[in-house]
């Protein structure tokens, strides 16, 4: 049973957005937020955009997804060891 909400429509929504608005050179990572109220989506999201950049997760979005077994460590770290500038990160987080 999931522990918290989440539309893989919305995901894949927001994730081809974030494609578009970057594509078309007038945005960059860094000038895009990415807001979400359940846990189970920001962890959706950030399954689905960190196969197309680094995301930057706060440590505590970071730390209840892993206390809830939302996210995997693995993926959980991938942000804080890439050794990119968080300007450059995609921020994906809870309201």
């Amino acid at each position: 049973m999931s522990k918290s909400c989440s539309n893989e429509f919305e995901v894949e929504m927001v994730a081809g957005l974030v494609e578009y608005l970057v594509a078309g050179n007038e945005y960059n990572l860094n000038d895009i937020a990415i807001l979400t109220p359940y846990n189970g989506q920001l962890a959706a999201l950030t399954r689905r955009l960190s196969s197309i950049c680094y995301i930057w997760l706060s440590d505590k979005d970071r730390d209840t997804l892993l206390r809830n077994d939302l996210l995997s460590q693995e993926l959980a770290v991938a942000g804080m060891r890439a050794r990119v500038s968080v300007l450059d990160m995609l921020r994906v987080a809870t309201v």
